[in-house]
């Protein structure tokens, strides 16, 4: 995909739309995009063989470690950590992450940072990556938002000060267990500390609306809930770059749930059909699959069977895996949501008599080699699941 792209290595060049990187930190990229491993793991990155990816971007690493040049060794374990979160071995992504914070801590410590603006900000970037790769593996170390949230105070950084603060909350709400009627108000005061603070970036604002909005689904208080998703969706009314489309579709995907739960069908087509309208507008394969499967759901829920099934044939038809390639974690989810919806209808379905249960089966069976096939991206996505 395209983000995939753009984030191919972490901070080796710019992510459009989320982050700016100086003239200096782009000439320590181009020093490490001509070695040959790099551009061998690119290659492999991109036609999807992630193991020769890793394979290519390890050695990589070893070089650069040898050069004796902190800077570059972080550019390479942050290019290796994200191939490791993409193919789902979250484990390896998180040693990565941990090894690029402590790289960064230290060469911060050796030296005076007068003028060095570039690298606390790359320091913050690290520790906020190793923060979220912490809590999908279901700890968190406050410590790092902490000294996180050091950096952009001293930076002045608004936006990222508030940043830290959901990473916070995001971290608090998912390593604990929750009941019915719980009280979640510390995560509206997260809501209302964006508000009050970042001004313009108002996809921190609907980041932090749809935490909360998900909070209170999980916590049995509906009717908020709603209120919150569409403060979510409010506050974002352009999706000019993948980080908004993304925020964008999971909200109106979950008021698409509580429209159908609540038999809203109209509602939940409209939410569907602006959500699949998003995806395409930013062209992320994986996302206008998830969207298609979302407005598959909504047919076949309001009786029509035909188009439903179609729906689904097209959104796993865009998520296939070619031989010798490696699903992405996220694209496998997708296409098990999808594959067990499709399974599940082809399962009450009757054509001239005849049950079409073997269908289903035949795509449940496809998705099990998939599966077996690639066990870390399969695993990833188990963890992916068992977080929420």
């Amino acid at each position: 995909s395209q983000l995939l792209r753009e984030r191919m290595f972490g901070n080796m060049g710019k992510e459009k739309g989320v982050r700016r990187y100086s003239t200096y930190e782009e000439g320590l990229a181009a020093q490490l995009r001509p070695i040959p491993e790099v551009m061998d793991g690119q290659k492999h990155f991109e036609a999807g063989k992630m193991a020769l990816a890793i394979q290519a971007l390890t050695r990589a690493a070893e070089i650069t470690e040898s050069s004796r040049m902190p800077e570059l060794m972080v550019l390479s374990s942050e290019a290796l950590a994200h191939v490791y979160q993409v193919s789902g071995d979250f484990a390896k992504e998180r040693a990565e992450r941990a090894k690029s914070c402590e790289i960064l801590q230290d060469q911060l410590k050796s030296r005076d940072n007068d003028g060095e603006t570039w690298r606390q900000e790359a320091f913050f970037n690290t520790l906020i990556q190793a923060s979220l790769a912490d809590i999908t593996m279901g700890g968190f170390d406050e410590t790092k938002t902490a000294e996180a949230r050091d950096i952009a105070q001293r930076l002045s950084k608004v936006d990222d000060v508030e940043l830290c603060g959901i990473v916070d909350t995001l971290g608090t709400w998912v390593t604990e267990s929750h009941t019915e009627g719980e009280d979640v108000s510390f995560v509206s005061d997260c809501v209302e500390s964006c508000d009050s603070a970042v001004g313009s970036n108002h996809i921190l604002t609907s980041q932090a609306s749809l935490m909360y909005g998900i909070a209170l689904q999980q916590t049995g208080k509906r009717e908020a809930a709603f209120d919150f998703l569409k403060k979510s969706v409010d506050a974002t009314t352009s999706f000019s770059t993948l980080e908004v489309a993304g925020v964008r579709i999971e909200t109106l995907q979950r008021l698409v749930d509580m429209a159908m739960q609540t038999k809203e069908m109209e509602a939940a087509k409209d939410y569907a059909s602006t959500a699949l309208k998003c995806a395409e507008s930013v062209n992320n394969n994986g996302m206008i699959a998830s969207c298609v499967h979302t407005l598959a759901k909504v047919s076949i829920a309001q009786g029509d069977f035909v188009v439903g099934e179609g729906l689904l044939r097209t959104s796993m038809g865009r998520l296939q895996v070619p031989k010798g390639t490696c699903p992405l974690v996220w694209d496998l989810s997708v296409l098990q949501d999808a594959t067990w919806t499709y399974g599940d209808l082809l399962d009450k379905l009757i054509f001239n008599n005849q049950s079409r249960k073997a269908e289903g089966d035949m795509a449940r069976a496809k998705l099990a080699t998939i599966e077996k096939e690639h066990p870390l991206c399969a695993g990833g996505v188990r963890r992916l699941r068992e977080a929420g």
